[in-house]
């Protein structure tokens, strides 16, 4: 909002308008800055597999209330669907979505990230495999995003372009399709 990078952005390179499906929402801290990106012309769908989270998410989006009523009105643009996200994309058809977003649990836990630790003990580790990945490519017409722990072997592992940080200990990789 202040005209200043954002790397999840440059890595997902959403444009008004876009779709996205966040196939990881957790607590949806990129479904909101990409809400705020595809505006009223797009869309955000993001799965959460655990009910709870699933639920505390959807309602504190719908509900939040601050002074800002960007951020207010990106919170309520996210659709969350209480589901596994590979099976919610055999629901949908083929090319359903511009971007398509995959965050799991990082395997490495990155200790700066403390007031992430209770989503951490609830939360669904599922680990990244050949048809999470293969689905993501079949719904997604631009790309598809994965951000992972730098140590992370799953870039080379499911065939992603990784673009490296170098001051961060999370990146992201990149299948064009």
């Amino acid at each position: 909002m202040n005209g200043e990078q954002d790397s999840f952005l440059e890595a997902t390179r959403l444009e008004r308008g876009d779709h996205i499906l966040d196939m990881t929402a957790g607590l949806c801290s990129d479904s909101i800055i990409a809400a705020y990106a595809v505006g009223d012309e797009g869309g955000v769908r993001a799965c959460e597999k655990e009910p709870l989270i699933a639920y505390v998410v959807d309602v504190g989006l719908k509900n939040y209330e601050s002074n800002n009523d960007t951020l207010e009105t990106s919170m309520r643009r996210i659709h969350i669907i209480h589901q596994d996200a590979v099976e919610y994309t055999k629901t949908v058809p083929s090319n359903s979505f511009d971007v398509v977003y995959l965050d799991p649990m990082f395997e490495q836990v990155i200790e700066e990230s403390s007031n992430f630790q209770a989503l951490r003990a609830a939360g669904i580790h599922d680990a990244l495999n050949v048809e999470w990945i293969e689905e993501a490519k079949r719904v997604a017409r631009k790309r598809v995003v994965l951000k992972a722990h730098f140590r992370s072997t799953v870039f080379e592992q499911f065939g992603f372009k990784r673009e490296i940080r170098l001051s961060s200990k999370f990146h992201y990789g990149v299948i064009n399709l």
